[in-house]
């Protein structure tokens, strides 16, 4: 699409200066259409999803009471789109502009396991009274097998997509399962290590604590 636009600039500017009797000097056709909606698509999937991302956050403040736990959620919701992206930067190098939608079209997929994971961490601390280790070892329990299903599920499903013939479809499907799976990957095992690091207890007496050897030197 870069290359199209430029063409087109160029081709615009030859005209200018070598057909100035012709009536336009406007490059029109196909190829220069889907190359400015492409860019547009690119430009409003950016700012739209980071204000998705600011609101989310946003939200989780209010509904947690917390500023500390909605500055953390940003962490497991934005790498994911970041992660895929880069992957498919290394292996494709070329977004499609179906593709180009994938960040928005994933945010809520993507979301949806850390606010849960977070909102059953919250209410152990809160309700329960739980140190940061109990806490993350509670939402493991009570919400670890459900979103590990969730994901399995959606990306059972997305895989229809990647068989299609059709390459916007294999794209969109193929970017939709690396998203949502670097989200699982980071929801369990990034996130409870961000909370460990970011909201632990002054002193912790759980049993992993309590286990730790005692130096002796």
């Amino acid at each position: 699409s870069s290359e199209i636009r430029g063409l087109q600039r160029r081709a615009e500017m030859w005209a200018s200066s070598n057909a100035s009797t012709a009536s336009t000097k406007e490059a029109t056709g196909i190829g220069v259409v889907f190359a400015y909606i492409s860019e547009r698509t690119i430009q409003s999937m950016l700012t739209g999803t980071g204000i998705a991302f600011l609101l989310i956050a946003a939200a989780i403040i209010i509904a947690l009471k917390s500023v500390r736990y909605g500055l953390i959620s940003l962490l497991p919701n934005v790498l994911p789109i970041v992660i895929a992206f880069g992957i498919w930067g290394i292996f494709v190098g070329r977004i499609g502009m179906v593709a180009s939608s994938v960040a928005a079209a994933t945010l809520g997929l993507v979301v949806d396991d850390t606010v849960h994971f977070l909102s059953k961490y919250h209410r152990a601390k809160q309700e329960k009274g739980m140190n940061t280790h109990d806490s993350i070892r509670y939402s493991f329990m009570h919400v670890g097998n459900a979103i590990v299903i969730t994901t399995v599920v959606l990306v059972s499903g997305f895989l229809v997509l990647t068989q299609s013939n059709f390459q916007l479809n294999t794209q969109l499907g193929v970017l939709t399962i690396l998203t949502i799976s670097a989200a699982l990957a980071l929801d369990l095992f990034f996130l409870p290590a961000v909370l460990m690091q970011f909201d632990k207890d002054k002193t912790c007496d759980c049993r992993t604590c309590a286990c730790e050897p005692v130096c002796e030197c």
